[in-house]
This record gives structure tokens, C-alpha cells and sequence, in this order.
């Protein structure tokens, strides 16, 4: 849904450009597209899409915000009141905020749950060949750990959720699953190699990564 609503985005941003630009050469408008700052859009415009595509996170909120008063900068209005001076403690505010905002909503989501797994400053490897996979929390912190479910028996009972934090998770996953992927991401990075598939089994991921890396891909 979200890629679908990302598209629609920017061809509606193609379709407004091709408007302004026809409007210019019929003489019905004179827009000028190369205004005071457009430049920042091509730092906007790819922050609005990682928001849309991915959620909302430390990173694209604060370029979003950067981008933003870097625009605001260029206009007449709001250009004596906003400096570069102000761009940066502005930007740490907001890195700040996100990441007291991701604390919170991790701990509420931690509170009372009971993990299948937990990788302290170790590594773990799950292999689930043959076996009834029904979800489950996994924890991984400072350490390794690589979930593989690409010969289970899936029977989702509940999601399959993950807190990786200061270290690195892989998911490996079979080739007919519907995947259904939710994320939360504050200084990490979740990749999804995964290929979309309506008419898998489905399958829920709740991934929540801070400081490290969750990868699911395909066997």
C-alpha cells in the first residue's frame, strides 16, 4: 500500500511539472520552476518517499526537516530569521526527539513480552527444517543472529517480531510467503530483499532496529 500511495505521489508531482512546463509555452502562465532554493527539493522530495515507503524515522524526518528550512531560508519572509547557525541545533533537536520517541514506543512494545530468543554478544542461528513456525519475539543485542524459516511448517499464530539493537539479524524466508513487513528504524537500516508475493502464505514481520541491521531475503 505504501509503494502504491509513493507512486501515485510522484506521478502526480510528474503531471504538475508537465502542466507548469505546457503552461509556460502557451503563453497561459510564466512559472518559473528554478525558484529561490528549489534545489532543497532533492532533498525533500526523497525524504517524503522514504517517509511514505518506509515510516518515519530519525533519519528521513530530520532531512525532511533540513530541507525544509533550507527552502525557508531562500524566501523573503522567513530568510532573515533562519541561518545556517540555527539548520544544525534544530537538526539535533529533532534526532533527539526521535530517538526519545523510538525509546518509549520500543519500551511500551518490550513491556510484559516474552522473547522466543535472545543473542547477547553472541551468535545464533535458528534453523526451523521441518518444524511448525507459529511467530514469536526474537532479541538480538551486540551480537548475531540469523532466523531460518525457509523450511518451516508456517501456521502464523502471532507476528514474528524482532529488536535488533547494536548488532545484525537476518531472516531467511521461503519462496511462496505473502510478506507483510512493519518497521520501526532509528540510526539502523532494515532491507528487505524480499520479493513481493500476493499469493504466498502469509507471513507478518515487526521489525524494530536501532544502531544495527535487519535483513530478510529469499533462500
Amino acid at each position: 500500500m505504501r509503494k502504491t500511495i509513493s507512486k501515485v505521489f510522484f506521478g502526480l508531482l510528474v503531471i504538475a511539472l508537465g502542466v507548469i512546463f505546457g503552461g509556460n509555452v502557451m503563453g497561459i502562465w510564466d512559472i518559473d520552476v528554478l525558484f529561490p532554493g528549489w534545489w532543497t527539493l532533492f532533498i525533500i522530495l526523497p525524504c517524503i518517499y522514504l517517509i511514505i515507503t518506509n515510516g518515519p524515522d530519525a533519519g528521513n524526518i530530520t532531512g525532511l526537516a533540513v530541507g525544509v528550512l533550507l527552502l525557508l531560508s531562500k524566501t523573503e519572509t522567513f530568510g532573515k530569521y533562519i541561518s545556517w547557525k540555527l539548520i544544525f541545533p534544530a537538526a539535533v533537536v529533532i534526532i533527539g526527539v526521535c530517538i526519545i520517541v523510538s525509546a518509549v514506543r520500543t519500551e511500551r512494545r518490550k513491556r510484559g513480552m516474552i522473547y522466543n530468543t535472545k543473542s547477547s554478544f553472541s551468535s545464533k542461528k535458528l534453523i526451523y527444517d521441518g518444524k511448525p513456525f507459529d511467530g514469536g519475539a526474537f532479541k538480538c543485542v551486540f551480537g548475531e543472529m540469523v532466523i531460518d524459516i525457509s523450511g518451516a511448517v508456517i501456521n502464523q499464530t502471532e507476528p514474528l517480531k524482532i529488536f535488533c539493537l547494536f548488532g545484525e539479524t537476518r531472516v531467511i524466508l521461503p519462496k511462496n510467503v505473502s510478506l507483510e513487513l512493519k518497521s520501526s528504524v532509528v540510526f539502523g537500516e532494515i532491507e528487505n530483499e524480499y520479493p513481493e508475493n500476493d499469493c504466498g502464505i502469509p507471513l507478518c514481520i515487526d521489525a524494530d532496529c536501532s544502531f544495527g541491521a535487519i535483513r530478510i531475503i529469499e533462500k
